[in-house]
């Protein structure tokens, strides 16, 4: 088995075992943050590029590997949702670095394990939410890590970032 197959079924693993979860506040965000600059990752929350209209909660960016998350007040549930899924977006990152990649980005997952994982997850309201907001090229990555956000917890989010980024 190679390691890539390896790296997958721990992944496939974890969506058997987790329980699934809606956008909420978690106590791990905070840990996941800090985690990030491990991976060479450069964390900003309300950075300049956020606008004030709140057209995008945030996002990662490979070429720079900037993660940024914009919220204004208090942190709420969906801006905890935010941080993991752009994490998800930072181990995407990483399996398409393992495949030669170093700005590439690809669904962690393949096939029928990553359609079984975001049809478990996300409604078919959700799916075709996505699917009309993002590029075609981006509708896989997008569902793995819309799904990952609602799926997993930021401690089990760090562990995939932990696995893929190599530490």
């Amino acid at each position: 088995m190679t390691l890539t197959s390896k790296l997958s079924a721990l992944v496939a693993g974890l969506c058997l075992t987790a329980t699934p979860a809606l956008a909420r506040v978690d106590a791990g965000t905070p840990a996941l943050l800090r985690a990030l600059p491990r991976h060479g990752v450069q964390v900003a929350l309300n950075h300049s590029d956020c606008d004030s209209d709140r057209s995008f909660a945030g996002y990662y960016h490979t070429g720079t590997k900037a993660f940024v998350v914009c919220y204004s007040g208090t942190p709420t549930a969906n801006d905890h949702d935010t941080v993991r899924h752009e994490a998800m977006h930072v181990a995407q990152h990483c399996a398409a670095q393992r495949d030669g990649q170093p700005h590439g980005i690809r669904p962690i997952l393949r096939g029928a394990e990553l359609n079984n994982f975001v049809t478990s997850v996300l409604t078919d309201e959700q799916i075709v939410r996505i699917k009309n907001i993002y590029p075609k090229e981006k509708h896989l990555t997008e569902l793995e890590a819309f799904a990952a956000a609602a799926h997993y917890s930021a401690e089990q989010m760090m562990s995939i970032v932990n696995t893929w980024c190599g530490k």
